[in-house]
């Protein structure tokens, strides 16, 4: 008896390791094989209708296969059913945690989810071979997403139920949502709801959703919003706000359907500055300031052309108004913008690509001045486009007021000056990104501001005459030697040597009114090419404007007080005087400023007694006579820097301003320098 009872313990405990050694290494590989995603099993048990499975695993697709897609722990398969009356299998997991993985976004990303063929083309994994039902009652899901460089996208619910019926059908209730756009905004979502049948028909609906920007503050708070897709893949999208909050409303109602794009929304009173965190990383500080905005999408007319590629016309209509703002960024000032308004009313028909498109009116104002902006472009093989500037119907650009709405900062650079009269810009752009070289630029102000009192430095320079230095009240630039002591008049300088700069400097100086259009043009096509700001297009004068009254700083500020200055400058001085200040406040070294102190840095003697060759090695050294003299400091020359200089000079002999003796001459003397 006692032999028979050990048998039948040692019978139960090989059939137990029999069952855990060979059933569930099968059951594993059979739910690798029916799902496409490589499966763990920890244990099995039989139950009266099924099969129940603890502690399963399933693994993600390459890159991501040593990450677990989703973690479920206990699996229950319900195989009941009969012979008359069969049912598909259901499965039921609890404790589920899903997690998904990706680089990028759409049918191009790199995920966890899908195989990717050959041909690098994703691939659906895990459909069942047979009807089957899936319910998850309890589950957690988590994805992240990395789109580009340091930013990234994730979410994460803390309880989900999921259920599929053996048609397809899904539904889902998601509670605690939260979705973070890494550096830019957060949404939080007490509970959706998700419905997705085969046939392509879905709907989404949730309530009470928070959107946030990170140390900003709730930037809208939404009451609810729905999303439904037909199945003839009509999309309709609804978003209604939370009357009264106090972070800025936003209502809007959106309709794809095909290439069909209609809709409206619109924010109020929206305060600038919960949108701080969004644009830090520009180093934009918004400390102030509100705005409001309204677009309108309707279905346009379609072209003959549209109609063939397929893409649908969208009208759309846009309104923004944004109120006394306070703006600071390094590239626009040192001091920050206060008070700064800005309107913008535009009307705009484009394909639904965005592929081609026309502006047919947009009007703007900013800064106290408006105008009208109109044309049309294509993205397509190149972005390219014409652009027209015209002065607004209805509206009169007063001098004055525009002046007193300029930021502060700018308004102090040009202290006493008085403005009246009207002003309007004309102006075409019209560009290839094909062809930057044949860039077309047009400009022209008609009427102009008349001036009723010159700013403060313009009025003290005018109390100094042709030959004498200006005086200290004229020179608001603190890195210029006050009096100028080297200062050299124009009348002791050697023809040539006035000649070579500008030349090489500004061949139209005595042609223009202080700007140049082509060499703007020609500086804007270069700086378009090469994708990257580099090259400047500053004449003489605004050299002398510049260097004579502001700061060396590449700011926006800076730049519209050295317009105004350029124009003072050409209307009230002659084009020898210009010259002959450039002249002597001109860098040409490291603390060399002047033609007077260059003649003796670079050659020991007066200005007065420089070559033809001197003088064209010293307008050669711009625009970077940092560079050049450290290049020179040994006091030798090489065979490509005599090359630069005799082409400047062949230059000026073409101008007439040097005689084809004086350039022999000159090509035959060798050029001798200073050690510096």
């Amino acid at each position: 008896m006692l032999a028979l009872l050990v048998g039948l313990i040692a019978l139960v405990v090989l059939l137990t390791l029999g069952w855990q050694q060979l059933v569930v290494p099968r059951f594993s590989r059979a739910v690798t094989a029916a799902t496409g995603y490589p499966t763990e099993v920890a244990g099995l048990r039989l139950g009266w209708s099924g099969i129940v499975a603890r502690d399963v695993v399933l693994y993600g697709l390459p890159p991501f296969s040593q990450a677990p897609l989703a973690r479920i722990a206990r699996l229950e398969i319900d195989l009941a059913g009969g012979v008359w009356r069969p049912r598909p299998i259901a499965v039921r997991a609890h404790g589920a945690h899903i997690t998904y993985l990706a680089i990028g976004l759409g049918s191009d990303a790199v995920d966890n989810l899908r195989a990717r063929g050959r041909d690098g083309a994703a691939q659906a994994r895990g459909a069942p071979r047979s009807p089957l039902s899936l319910t998850l009652p309890d589950a957690r899901l988590e994805a992240h997403i990395r789109l580009s460089g340091r930013e990234g996208l994730a979410l994460r619910s803390d309880r989900a139920k999921l259920e599929r019926d053996a048609s397809g059908s899904v539904r889902a209730n998601l509670k605690g949502v939260v979705v973070e756009l890494t550096g830019r905004a957060t949404v939080r979502v007490p509970g959706l709801d998700l419905s997705w049948a085969p046939g392509g028909e879905a709907r989404l609906a949730g309530d009470g959703a928070v959107i946030s920007v990170p140390a900003g503050g709730p930037l809208l708070t939404v009451a609810a919003f729905t999303a439904e897709r037909g199945g003839g893949g009509a999309t309709r999208i609804r978003v209604a706000p939370r009357p009264g909050h106090a972070g800025g409303t936003l209502q809007a109602a959106l309709t794809i359907e095909g290439q069909r794009l209609m809709g409206e929304a619109q924010a109020m009173a929206l305060p600038l500055p919960v949108l701080q965190p969004l644009v830090s990383r520009w180093g934009v500080t918004l400390s102030k300031g509100q705005a409001s905005a309204t677009l309108r999408l309707a279905e346009g007319a379609n072209t003959q052309a549209e109609a063939e590629g397929g893409a649908g016309t969208v009208k759309a209509t846009l309104k923004l108004d944004l109120q006394a703002v306070e703006l600071h960024h390094a590239r626009l000032d040192r001091r920050a913008w206060s008070d700064v308004d800005l309107t913008l009313s535009a009307q705009a028909t484009t394909t639904s690509d965005l592929s081609r498109g026309r502006i047919e009116r947009g009007d703007v104002k900013l800064l106290g001045l408006a105008a009208s902006l109109s044309g049309d472009w294509q993205r397509a093989p190149r972005f390219r486009g014409t652009f027209t500037i015209t002065p607004p119907e209805r509206e009169r650009n007063d001098c004055a007021a525009a002046l007193a709405a300029s930021p502060e900062a700018v308004r102090q650079r040009l202290a006493g000056l008085a403005l009246f009269g009207d002003v309007a810009a004309h102006a075409r752009v019209s560009l290839d990104a094909s062809r930057w070289d044949e860039l077309g630029l047009a400009f022209e102000l008609r009427p102009a501001c008349r001036v009723r009192s010159e700013p403060t430095v313009i009025s003290a320079l005018l109390a100094s005459r042709l030959g004498e230095p200006p005086s200290s009240a004229a020179i608001s630039n603190r890195d210029l030697p006050i009096g100028l002591p080297d200062f050299v008049a124009k009348a002791a300088l050697p023809a040539h040597l006035t000649a070579a700069f500008v030349t090489a400097e500004d061949a139209s100086f005595r042609r223009h009114d202080g700007f140049d259009l082509e060499m703007i043009r020609r500086a804007i096509a270069h700086d378009f090419e090469m994708g990257v700001a580099s090259k400047g297009a500053s004449t003489i004068t605004q050299q002398v404007a510049k260097n004579l009254f502001l700061s060396p700083d590449r700011t926006v500020g800076r730049k519209l007080a050295e317009v105004i200055l350029t124009w003072r400058l050409e209307e009230t001085l002659s084009k020898d005087r210009i010259l002959e200040l450039y002249l002597n406040i001109v860098e040409l070294g490291p603390g060399v400023r002047g033609i007077g102190a260059a003649a003796r840095a670079y050659f020991g003697k007066n200005a007065s007694a420089l070559t033809p060759l001197e003088s064209a090695h010293l307008a050669a050294m711009l625009p970077n006579p940092i560079g050049f003299a450290r290049r020179f400091r040994d006091g030798r020359v090489d065979e490509g820097w005599l090359r630069k200089l005799h082409d400047v000079l062949a230059r000026m002999q073409r101008a007439g301003t040097i005689s084809r003796a004086a350039l022999g001459a000159a090509r035959q003397q060798p050029l001798t320098l200073r050690r510096l």
